[in-house]
């Protein structure tokens, strides 16, 4: 989507340029996570991100389903050469990669605490406590309980 002129006026005068390889850091409005916010008024008045219009104010339309992405992980940063694209997979791999994916008891829907991830291990035979079983005595899928008994969720809890 080409931005206007006006627009683009809008949105440099909200840019703090320091040296070309620094960060160039938006002064306007935030999103919470820290992402630079303007509002467009064409055709429908919409905050869009600012790192996102920087992109195609030097590099031209985002391609339908993909991601303006952070090399420098800072949000506030709309410094192109900063800047590449991807997709949502990508992202999430570049967040994991960084390490700012939250694990275990961080992040925001844990049900389970560490102490009970080493009692399912502890407690899992398909002959005595099945998936079945555990998912109904701690609150969560069976398929929460599998991923923790093979050691696809939860790798960082080594049971005793």
């Amino acid at each position: 989507m080409a931005r206007s002129i006006p627009a683009k006026d809008r949105f440099w005068a909200k840019v703090k340029k320091s040296k070309p390889n620094d960060c160039w850091v938006w002064t306007g409005c935030r999103h919470p996570f820290g992402y630079g916010m303007l509002t467009l008024f064409s055709p429908s008045k919409h905050k869009e991100c600012a790192h996102r219009i920087s992109w195609e104010i030097h590099n031209g339309p985002i391609p339908h389903g993909l991601h303006v992405l952070h090399r420098c992980d800072n949000p506030p940063c709309v410094n192109p050469d900063h800047l590449f694209l991807g997709t949502h997979a990508d992202n999430l791999k570049d967040a994991a990669d960084k390490g700012r994916m939250p694990k275990g008891t961080e992040h925001h829907n844990a049900v389970l605490s560490d102490e009970d991830v080493i009692m399912i291990r502890r407690l899992y035979s398909p002959r005595i406590y099945s998936t079945y079983m555990l998912a109904k005595q701690f609150g969560v899928g069976q398929s929460a309980i599998f991923k923790i008994i093979s050691n696809k969720n939860w790798k960082a809890i080594i049971s005793a």
